[in-house]
């Protein structure tokens, strides 16, 4: 989660200083593929979903905090919240960069890398022993 957290940030703030995608090298033409005008609000979404929530994710997944908000929305699991949460980014994860194949096709190297990450996240969460430690 820590390593998606730092790669959300990265391409995220990188979108919000430069909304062409030029700093990251793409193409005009690979924005012009895409639903927005910029890269603003797709560099706004990573950084919150995928630098912001991942951060947060790897100290609740550690740490095993009780918020009675996370903890309503999955109150039947017998997992934490954070271990459900995590499930779901990971998921998240995958169905982005699904999409973004959709929209722009393979592009960078870093596309299917992320793609990955977010199967082995999602393999490494349901192992049995991370579930033992997740628990409730």
């Amino acid at each position: 989660m820590l390593l998606l957290s730092i790669g959300g940030f990265y391409g995220g703030v990188s979108f919000l200083t430069d909304p062409s995608g030029r700093s990251l090298g793409m193409a005009p033409t690979v924005v012009q593929m895409l639903p927005v005008a910029n890269l603003f609000l797709p560099g706004l979404f990573l950084v919150i979903t995928f630098g912001i929530a991942p951060f947060m994710l790897t100290y609740a997944l550690l740490a095993k905090p009780r918020w009675a908000l996370a903890e309503a929305a999955v109150n039947d699991m017998p997992y934490h919240w954070a271990w459900a949460a995590s499930v779901g980014l990971s998921a998240l994860l995958i169905i982005w960069i699904v999409v973004q194949f959709g929209f722009i096709g393979y592009q960078f190297p870093v596309q299917p890398i992320t793609g990955l990450w977010g199967v082995l996240l999602l393999g490494l969460l349901l192992l049995p022993s991370v579930r033992r430690h997740c628990a409730i």
